[in-house]
């Protein structure tokens, strides 16, 4: 995968958010969000990012592949190009700050 010439942005949205305080101690969720920023700043984040092949994952991870495929439905889409093509081209739009 090449890398992207614009800055990456990192949007956890507000439902994992809450899933990660949850599940990962105050103390150690902010290192892991500088973590994830310091990999995504690096470029490291592809280095160490694996391809997700579907039929695997239907067949040793039942419960994950349903939840992308619902989180992916929700979205109103029908296939996981949609998804990534969505996804490229919500990246690409201007956002105010």
């Amino acid at each position: 995968m090449t890398e992207p010439t614009q800055p990456l942005k990192v949007v956890i949205p507000p439902e994992v958010l809450e899933q990660m305080q949850r599940d990962i101690p105050a103390d150690e969720l902010q290192g892991v969000l500088d973590e994830i920023k310091r990999l995504v700043e690096t470029g490291e984040i592809f280095d160490q990012s694996e391809a997700v092949d579907l039929e695997t994952l239907k067949t040793e991870d039942p419960e994950m592949y349903m939840e992308l495929m619902q989180a992916m439905k929700a979205q109103g889409l029908d296939d996981m190009d949609d998804w990534v093509d969505g996804a490229i081209s919500d990246a690409a739009v201007k956002t105010l700050n």
